[in-house]
């Protein structure tokens, strides 16, 4: 009898120890949201708003819009494999939808919509077939380009229905892809992120000289990313460092530089539904199989203060989402390719993520998840 007890309770402290050592498994299984099919699958181009349709605009073989509702592809667009979306706003606002024709990257061709449904194409003679990011600075489309050879690279800007040579050439090698990575306009001047080279910025559209701003040239930042802020540009690069233009030149983030985490190049702004004077910086990152996501940095007036904290989802007093393990347990494993928040009134508030290759995400009822 005595050694049938001792025997049972070896098994409850067995049974005990077990059970401690698996609670934060089953922890993370409670905080997993069930996963849905992407309506938009596989690798989505980054959102943009087109303000005269109203509408939201994603791009992964077809053109998708979004209404507040629903997403559907948009009635009209023509054949074609559409990679990217880019709008522009002001007197001259349009959509644009960039294509790759056969199974190459080697046929391009841009349309353009002044009203989300009527597309014309984009005439393009300047030497630079190849097309591949393409960015609304403002009243202003512009896009990176490649010449027949791939031996050189240039930015390219809509002039009226005319693609027109704003930057180039520039010889492309294994340490300057030439790729443009972002457009911004602010303060009079345009901005362009060209990977490899650096920020460049002129007053013009056609203005831009050969030489790169400041504190963006170092190789070692591997630009892939560029946002305009209240009153600050902003470039991020997979090299894991932030730079940020004060008084002209570009210097690096105090606390936002890791090797360790490179940036993705996504970027956004996400403000407080309840309070627009809460604002923060979202940055995707990368790290490991399932560590990577974005970070939040907490703005101040709208810009970048000295230095900045990089909190995961959850972890800040101002954050995007209710708690960082079901956060952790969902995006948090995903590569985010780009980012974006609703801009408000018919459209709501959401913020969505496109991923690599895991479809199109948002944030509703408290989770990320696929949108369906």
């Amino acid at each position: 009898m005595k050694r049938i007890l001792m025997n049972i309770a070896l098994a409850a402290s067995i049974l005990l120890l077990f059970s401690c050592n698996q609670s934060p498994l089953f922890y993370n299984i409670s905080k997993e949201t069930p996963p849905k099919d992407p309506v938009v699958a596989g690798t989505p181009s980054k959102l943009v708003y087109f303000t005269i349709s109203g509408k939201l605009y994603v791009a992964n073989g077809r053109v998708w819009e979004y209404d507040g509702s629903t997403w559907k592809q948009t009635a009209g667009q023509p054949s074609g494999d559409f990679k990217e979306v880019a709008a522009t706003t002001g007197t001259g606002a349009a959509l644009y939808a960039l294509s790759v024709e056969g199974t190459g990257s080697t046929s391009t061709k841009l349309w353009k919509s002044i009203d989300g449904t009527t597309w014309t194409l984009v005439t393009n003679n300047t030497g630079y077939p190849i097309l591949g990011g393409i960015f609304g600075a403002s009243d202003t489309l512009f896009a990176g380009a490649r010449n027949s050879d791939t031996s050189q690279a240039a930015v390219l800007y809509d002039d009226s229905g005319t693609l027109m040579t704003a930057l180039g050439p520039v010889a492309i090698s294994d340490a300057v892809p030439g790729t443009l990575v972002g457009a911004v306009q602010m303060g009079g001047n345009y901005y362009l992120a060209v990977s490899g080279k650096g920020v460049y910025a002129a007053g013009t559209v056609n203005g831009f000289g050969t030489s790169a701003i400041t504190g963006t040239t170092d190789t070692k930042y591997k630009l892939n990313g560029l946002i305009a802020l209240n009153s600050q540009v902003v470039a991020v690069g997979s090299g894991g460092y932030m730079i940020a233009e004060n008084s002209g030149s570009f210097s690096e983030v105090s606390g936002a530089s890791d090797t360790s985490y490179p940036y993705t190049g996504a970027l956004a702004v996400w403000t407080d539904p309840n309070n627009s004077a809460n604002q923060l910086l979202l940055a995707g990152r990368r790290y490991s199989t399932y560590t990577n996501g974005y970070w939040e940095v907490t703005l101040s007036s709208g810009d970048l203060p000295g230095t900045v904290t990089m909190n995961k989802p959850g972890a800040g007093s101002l954050t995007t989402v209710a708690d960082t393990a079901t956060y952790e347990q969902s995006l948090g494993q995903k590569v985010i390719t780009a980012l974006y928040q609703a801009p408000g009134v018919a459209l709501g508030s959401t913020l969505f993520a496109s991923t690599l290759k895991d479809g199109l995400w948002a944030y509703r009822n408290n989770a990320w998840n696929a949108e369906e």
